[in-house]
């Protein structure tokens, strides 16, 4: 475990690579549209993240 340094079983492990992929997959589709990319975008450059993006 990155927060605490415990060890991580196989069932754990195996748990957060399933909502670590339904996450990218949710965000994937979610930046094929336009609107909410540009606000996202936006958002990005508002808190000063814009040197993330390059």
């Amino acid at each position: 475990c990155i927060s605490c340094g415990l060890p991580i079983g196989n069932r754990e492990l195996l748990e957060i690579e399933r909502t670590t992929a339904k996450a990218d997959k949710l965000m994937n589709v979610l930046m094929e549209d336009e609107e909410f990319r540009d606000s996202m975008v936006k958002k990005i450059m508002a808190l000063g993240l814009g040197k993330e993006l390059a």
